[in-house]
């Protein structure tokens, strides 16, 4: 049986063909394999690949019959990347009132948005986490008003459909997906749990997004795809490939367009492991002007690990992970100045690669033309002997050539050789796989980094290989609950079942079809061993089921589609968008004429980066705070944060300060987004209460849960409060102070109550300084409460409030009793805003120059870098005591400047303490309360606790706490014994400065 792989890049179109075994432990065999030039049209590009692999008219053609096409395309994601011909879209959210304060299309490029955005409905609906409660039911007259207004009034009838928690429980997305087509019938429609079954709202809907607005495009390139193929005589099915590795059938790709949009990089990998019959491995896949480099784990490529961002867009679905560096065979060598160095790229000749290279007869020095150079026969290309021969000529414009290609080929191959190091997660050794058009011109290379160098037959194609690879996969997500070992593995294999089941849906071979992938992530506060459960099975395609789903291209496919913009209309937009929201980053931070600081969006970016790596890896996502401030800035609130001195003077000394926050599960939070009513609806429920016990100090009141309980009425911010601080300096917890602030119009002290994150209530300064714990108040999404009036500690408080959390959702707003403003310089720290602002603006600026995030953030924070370059080797979780507690694995990359070789880093939510691997239990690098910081190696960005997963390229830092942090009694709060770690005594990683604004 004869199938043809083919994969259509930018450049080249490349095909291959393959002989299936004659049993399914068997490999293809390579039949014949064919580079053509893409065209623009797409469909010229493929057909001559298809006439030229098959030889369509010569005395070899191919007489047996094809029974399969598979194609890879960069079609799609160059339609994101350059806004073309994408579908106008409408969002139905269902989880009214959560989420409202991140509407849809909140974190999108304003380019982007204006291309796909028609409108957006925030629906009742929505579940919470244990997809047994509802928050809201949903309703289908509100839903079947705007699906028909919509279409009536916009032309638009594409929709997305994404509930909380849908992924936990989809019965309510599937009934509002009902209601929109019998309101619209014939809409297109997305529903969020079929397209990223992984929590987290944000990123399943902007995936969701991108799949529903690629749908015709989508459909246009299948409709070529299968035009090429019947101009060829091909009648056989067409199935595309994916970013997983595994393919799909046609109308399965119509459905969900968005898993094609990582399948180049696949391809390589995959036929790199065809190539060579490695499962694990390194592979660069070498080009004309990148090369793409990611690791092979059981013959996959491995999924990046945390959030991936599509044309600026964060996304949730599976895409390789797979580092570029701008070098190419067509990447141009430039001399360096007298007694420097030349220069390799980022520039490339490209596609004029065969016109433009010495080695071809062109004028421009490139890569090609510098592997020539340094390989007296290894590299063949174009006319290579002549230009050996020119290089060897005596006269010194020759020589001076030879030297420039040759030092120049000499860095290609270190910065090859770094590349290809970084991708490595452990010391052991891997072999490395070079594919690709570039492949060749390094295949004099036996080893790089310390590892054997594999440059495999057809290498040039294993794109086009890797593309006729046609297994199917099938992924299942579900919350479980696993805390019952007699269950347990009942549940999982239902799971595990489950996958398998999805797999042979999709048009896998069952016997074939085996478990691949099974990860269990349980959540943090959530009681009762809940555990977030992924299974994935693959299996190898079924052709006669992929013959028996014929393709149906619906009506919205076609070049008529009214909410799909001309490339022209499109790239219009772009450019005027572009120009729109090109802002350049301040030079100082903006301060009114009473020295108010006035918070910009440049701001915001700071102080969510700042406050994400002071944090510690707790405290909520920085990134959902951020989107909720800038949300209400675009509305016209202007938060402002002030000092201490500027409060006491305006308001005396008896003025209040509200300390509001949020307390519970980070991926609940991730998923059930804040209403924006939690903490007012707190801090009106402390100060009710707080009115209540004055007037009527003999009413006995310990805890109310509503404010009816506490007479109702309004309270009078002007006069009850007069500012608002922070609990904690830490990720979320940092920026709801100023989004509450901002919508009650009140100013944000620049102070807060621990330096950082910690998991319970007892452990801020306020606390340990014997402050009252009572009266405190939660709140929730429909603004009802609970209050404690009286308790007798601060851990009574934290106990009794984490259970009615959890009845709640996992998910509230917080406010702890006020502080007089006398009472802030004791019990608060001071500059903290302006300390996490500082951190975030240093790494920003650090990532535009390009120079060292790590080092930034250490000489920002007095710290010491533990660790300056390494990977995520292990991760291990349990959830103990309501909160997710666990420890990781990072080993030093042999590039790192540290004498560390690897760490290991206790977590309870923040990291808490950092050991060498292998070092006694009483011996510590760093531990609590001293800030231990994770952090993208490379960008700087804070990795928070519930983002870990194996292959992170992180740093690993200490810095030092506040020394009000390292008294006696809060030590007996916060330091390593409070955790359980009693054989550790703490010592201050370095002195804490305090720069003169901080203050």
């Amino acid at each position: 049986m004869l199938r043809i792989g083919i994969d259509v890049g930018g450049t080249n179109t490349d095909a291959a063909l393959l002989k299936a075994a004659e049993n399914s432990t068997g490999r293809p065999a390579i039949l014949r394999s064919v580079k053509t030039p893409t065209t623009d049209d797409v469909t010229g590009g493929v057909r001559q690949a298809l006439r030229e692999v098959l030889q369509i008219g010569s005395p070899d053609e191919v007489k047996e019959p094809v029974q399969l096409v598979s194609i890879g395309t960069t079609h799609l994601i160059n339609a994101v990347l350059q806004r073309r011909g994408l579908a106008k879209i409408c969002v139905v959210r269902l989880g009214r009132p959560s989420t409202a304060a991140v509407p849809p299309f909140s974190d999108w490029p304003e380019d982007l948005r204006q291309a796909v955005r028609c409108r957006w409905l925030l629906a009742d609906g929505g579940y919470n986490y244990d997809g047994e409660t509802v928050i809201t039911e949903p309703n289908e007259a509100q839903i079947k008003e705007f699906a028909r207004s919509t279409s009536a009034e916009t032309g638009c009838r594409r929709f997305v459909v994404v509930g909380v928690f849908a992924p936990v429980r989809p019965d309510q997305e599937l009934q509002a997906g009902r209601w929109i087509r019998e309101a619209v019938p014939g809409a297109s429609l997305t529903l969020s749990h079929q397209v990223a079954g992984s929590l987290g709202l944000l990123e399943r809907e902007n995936a969701s997004v991108l799949n529903e607005c690629l749908k015709p495009a989508c459909a246009r390139a299948i409709r070529a795809f299968q035009a090429a193929m019947t101009e060829v005589g091909l009648a056989c099915p067409l199935v595309l490939t994916l970013s997983d590795g595994t393919v799909a059938t046609a109308p399965d790709c119509l459905d969900r367009p968005v898993s094609m949009l990582g399948s180049g990089p696949t391809n390589s990998m995959r036929g790199a492991a065809f190539l060579t019959g490695l499962s694990d491995a390194i592979v660069a896949d070498i080009g004309g002007t990148t090369t793409d480099i990611g690791l092979l784990v059981g013959g996959f490529p491995k999924p990046a690990a945390v959030r991936v961002r599509i044309a600026g867009v964060a996304t949730n679905f599976t895409q390789p992970d797979v580092t570029s560096i701008a070098l190419g065979g067509g990447s141009i060598v430039t001399a360096g100045l007298t007694g420097e160095s030349p220069s390799v790229g980022p520039q490339s000749v490209g596609y004029k690669l065969i016109k433009e290279a010495l080695v071809f007869g062109g004028n421009i020095p490139t890569v090609t033309d510098a592997a020539v150079a340094s390989s007296p026969h290894d590299v063949q290309v174009g006319d290579a002997d002549r230009l050996r021969a020119r290089l060897a000529d005596a006269n010194e414009e020759s020589q001076s050539l030879s030297r420039l290609l040759r030092a120049a080929y000499s860095i290609a191959l270190t910065s090859l050789e770094a590349a290809v190091d970084a991708a490595r997660v452990s010391s052991a050794q891997m072999p490395v796989v070079l594919v690709g058009g570039g492949a060749a011109l390094f295949s004099g290379a036996r080893s790089l980094a310390g590892m054997p160098v594999q440059v495999p037959a057809d290498a040039g194609v294993a794109n086009a290989l890797g593309a006729g690879l046609c297994q199917v996969s099938g992924n299942v997500e579900a919350t479980l609950n696993l805390a019952d070992p007699a269950e347990r593995k009942a549940r999982l294999d239902e799971v595990k079942a489950a996958a398998v089941d999805a797999a042979v849906s999709r048009g896998s071979v069952r016997s074939s079809t085996q478990l691949k992938e099974l990860h269990e992530v349980q959540l943090p506060y959530v009681p009762g061993g809940a555990c977030r459960v992924s299974a994935r099975a693959i299996g190898e395609l079924d052709i006669s089921a992929a013959a028996r789903l014929s393709l149906q291209v619906n009506a919205h496919a076609d070049g008529a589609d009214a909410s799909v913009l001309s490339e022209e209309e499109s790239g219009t937009a772009a450019k005027q968008a572009s120009r729109s929201t090109c802002v350049p980053v301040p030079a100082q931070r903006e301060f009114d004429d009473q020295g108010d600081w006035l918070l910009s969006d440049y701001d915001t970016h700071c102080l969510s980066v700042g406050a994400g790596l002071i944090g510690c890896g707790g405290g909520g996502s920085p990134y959902v705070g951020r989107l909720m401030l800038n949300c209400l800035m675009e509305n016209g609130h202007r938060p402002r944060i002030v000092k201490l001195d500027r409060m006491l003077e305006l308001n005396g000394a008896e003025g209040l300060v509200a300390l509001p926050g949020f307390v519970g599960s980070p991926t609940v939070c991730n998923e059930k987004i804040t209403s924006g009513l939690e903490t007012a609806t707190a801090i009106r429920l402390v100060h009710l209460a707080d009115e209540l016990r004055r007037q009527k100090p003999e009413q006995q009141l310990h805890f109310v849960e509503s404010c009816d309980a506490l007479g109702g009425g309004e309270v009078k911010w002007d006069e009850k409060i007069v500012g608002v601080a922070s609990l904690e300096i830490g990720g979320l917890n940092s920026i709801e102070p100023l989004v509450v602030a901002a919508k009650l119009g009140l100013p944000v002290l620049d102070m807060d109550g621990m330096g950082r994150a910690f998991p319970e209530l007892q452990m801020v300064l306020p606390m340990i300084g014997g402050c009252p714990a009572a009266p405190a108040a939660i709140g929730d999404e429909f603004e009802r409460g609970a209050v404690i009036v009286e308790c007798d500690s601060a851990k009574e408080l934290e106990t009794h409030f984490r259970s009615v959390c959890v009845q709640r959702g996992c998910s509230v707003g917080i406010a702890m009793p006020p502080l007089k403003l006398q009472q802030c310089r004791e019990h608060l720290l001071p500059g903290s805003y302006t300390r996490a602002w500082r951190l975030g603006d240093g790494i920003l600026r650090a990532r535009a120059a390009k120079t060292d995030p790590v080092e930034t953030a250490r000489s920002l924070l007095n710290g010491r870098v533990l660790l300056s370059r390494g990977k995520i080797a292990d991760v291990r979780r349990v959830t103990s005591g309501g909160f997710a507690r666990g420890s990781l694995i990072v080993v030093e990359d042999r590039r790192g400047e540290s004498e560390e070789s690897g760490l290991d880093v206790e977590f309870q939510n923040e990291y808490l303490l950092v050991k060498r691997l292998g070092a006694p239990e009483t011996e510590a690098l760093a531990c609590t309360p001293d800030l231990i910081i994770v952090m993208d190696a490379d960008s700087g960005e804070p990795v928070t606790t519930e983002e870990l997963r194996y292959g992170l390229r992180v740093a690993v830092l200490a810095a030092p706490c506040h020394p009000r942090m390292a008294t006696p009694a809060a030590l007996a709060a916060v330091g390593p014994q409070a955790f359980g770690f009693d054989g550790i005594k703490y010592r201050p990683c370095a002195e804490y400065r305090l720069d003169a604004d901080e203050a």
